[in-house]
């Protein structure tokens, strides 16, 4: 076999070297979401364990519980909506819209003309 060309040798090089250090790259982004969600999970059980203790009902099952949330979930979700209608409903800003004189009497022959010819 001949001699491979140095620029193949050296671009194939570089090539595996970007890919391994964004394989390296991607393996420590994974391993730090992983284990910030764990820890987000481990949160919030612990908050739901104490949710659990300081109710009055200390006995509610966590099926309970589960629908509780699910429920304020849904009126939290309703609330938003209504707050975005309310929001969009309002007109701010609205610019006036001016029609020419012969938009007004209803030529639009004219105003067509002139779309026209630039």
């Amino acid at each position: 076999m001949g001699r491979v060309n140095v620029c193949l040798k050296r671009s194939y090089i570089i090539v595996a070297s970007l890919v391994a250090i964004i394989g390296a790259l991607l393996l420590a982004l994974t391993l730090y979401s992983h284990g910030y969600l764990h820890k987000d999970e481990e949160l919030s059980e612990d908050l739901r364990r104490n949710l659990l203790s300081v109710m009055p009902l200390s006995d509610v099952s966590g099926y309970a519980l589960e629908a509780v949330q699910e429920i304020q979930n849904k009126l939290l979700s309703v609330v938003l909506c209504i707050m975005i209608l309310c929001r969009l409903n309002q007109k701010d800003n609205t610019p006036t819209v001016v029609y020419s004189p012969e938009a007004q009497a209803g030529n639009y022959i004219t105003l067509a003309d002139a779309a026209d010819n630039p």
